[in-house]
């Protein structure tokens, strides 16, 4: 069983996990290798950097290629720097839509800092 936390130590885990999820805003190699030790190819790079520049767009490649993999650490990231936001995720099959939910989920289990901002209840995870 997890350890019970106080309040406090609750308040200054999720100040620390802004702090890091902050600190390479912007830099989409370094927040995924930083938050949750993912190191993106040139490929999913070129990609991030496409979907920075337009809101809108359009893959057109083979299949096994990791395009929606991308575009969900893509979503993660911007929606964990920009607090303001939510994510969704809209599938033509809800089994597709519980692949890409799985993909938000396993990248937030590999990184202590999203663990920061896991909700608690009695002081446990």
């Amino acid at each position: 069983m997890a350890d019970r936390i106080s309040a406090k130590q609750r308040i200054e885990i999720q100040s620390l996990a802004e702090i890091e999820i902050q600190r390479y805003a912007g830099n989409h190699s370094m927040w995924h290798k930083h938050i949750h030790n993912v190191k993106l190819d040139p490929e999913q790079l070129l990609k991030m950097e496409e979907m920075d520049s337009h809101d809108n767009t359009v893959d057109n490649s083979c299949r096994r290629t990791g395009k929606t993999a991308v575009k969900e650490m893509y979503l993660l990231e911007h929606n964990a720097i920009h607090g303001d936001q939510e994510g969704g995720i809209g599938t033509p099959r809800e089994a597709q839509s519980l692949v890409n939910l799985g993909y938000h989920l396993d990248a937030m289990r590999r990184s202590d800092v999203s663990s920061g901002y896991v909700a608690y209840k009695s002081g446990r995870k």
